[in-house]
């Protein structure tokens, strides 16, 4: 029968995508799986779409609440769970043919603590002519690496879409509410975990990505990006506390250290450095870049490049740098616009 994969999918007003998002998961070849969908206070025809797939598929639960977000959802789903491995789905994506069989195969052959496959992106009209980019899967081409490999590697993304994770290691921590940045920081949880060890990549497309252009993640203004600059700044402090595993904390106090650079360069593009941001940036800065100095386990030339990209400012400075048209712009204050 093998292992039980619970499907954790979050769903907000998604009425047009949410039946080929179900449907993706119902065709799969493997049926050892349930699917837990949270309906987050849909004013839509969501709710009554997800009851009406539970009503013929018992496979699927789902759960009706006020709207609180992704994070609520997705935590009211992780108290819900039954199975042994976990993946996350969002509303308008998809998984591909073979994706179930493919994680248990790996969960259960090798005894892993995450797969992780990889990720094809696709534009939502382009949907109905979707091919995986990756179709034969082969288990002699998986490589099996430790979490400090996985969350260096080219291939690992710090969503937590696209994945596999065990689960009684996922029912020990909740996503951060009301934020921004989320999976980034539930991903910096588990790494600082002792009892994730290993990893499986697998050369196989296991998520689907529809892309929606006028989505909110392209229209971010400068209070979300300062919910995402606080969401950043808490979790490098985590790590550096959490995590014994070098590497590890070094990918992350340099990731961060750059997004936390971008977040308030932009917060100041958009226009929204106000004094009650300028003085928690400020406060944060306080915290961080000592993370940074004092860590010796990082290259000196590391620790003080970081430290400036930290403080963002900088950050003009050095796209002003690779692009030497933009200086002009920058001396009289026209900072270049960004797209993240």
């Amino acid at each position: 029968m093998g292992i039980k994969i619970s499907v954790i999918i979050p769903v907000y007003n998604a009425e047009k995508f949410i039946g080929y998002c179900l449907d993706s998961v119902l065709s799969q070849n493997y049926n050892n799986y349930e699917i837990i969908a949270v309906d987050d206070g849909s004013t839509d025809n969501s709710p009554g779409i997800l009851d009406e797939y539970a009503k013929n598929n018992s496979q699927i639960r789902v759960f009706h609440k006020e709207n609180g977000g992704v994070s609520s959802a997705r935590n009211l789903a992780i108290k819900n769970i039954s199975g042994d491995y976990v993946c996350f789905l969002d509303s308008d994506n998809a998984i591909p043919q073979g994706t179930l069989s493919v994680y248990a195969k790996e969960a259960e052959t090798n005894k892993v603590d995450i797969v992780q496959g990889y990720m094809d992106v696709l534009r939502i009209e382009e949907k109905d002519n979707y091919i995986p980019l990756k179709l034969n899967y082969n288990p002699d081409e998986t490589k099996i690496v430790n979490t400090a490999e996985l969350c260096t590697t080219g291939r690992y993304k710090l969503n937590v879409t696209g994945k596999l994770y065990r689960a009684d290691i996922i029912k020990k921590y909740s996503f951060p509410e009301n934020t921004w940045d989320e999976d980034v920081f539930f991903n910096g949880l588990l790494f600082c975990d002792e009892n994730i060890n290993n990893a499986a990549i697998v050369n196989y497309s296991t998520y689907l990505n529809l892309v929606v252009l006028t989505s909110l993640t392209h229209s971010f203004d400068a209070n979300q990006y300062f919910k995402k600059y606080k969401t950043l700044q808490k979790l490098l402090v985590y790590v550096n506390e959490h995590s014994d595993n070098d590497k590890i904390k070094l990918h992350y106090l340099t990731f961060v250290a750059d997004r936390m650079g971008k977040y308030k360069y932009t917060i100041i593009q958009k226009g929204g450095y106000d004094k009650e941001k300028k003085k928690y940036i400020r406060n944060a800065q306080r915290k961080v870049l000592p993370v940074f100095l004092k860590n010796k386990n990082i290259p000196l030339k590391t620790r003080l490049f970081r430290t400036f990209v930290c403080l963002g400012n900088i950050y003009a400075i050095l796209i002003c740098l690779h692009d030497p048209s933009l200086l002009k712009k920058a001396l009289h204050g026209e900072l270049p616009d960004l797209n993240f």
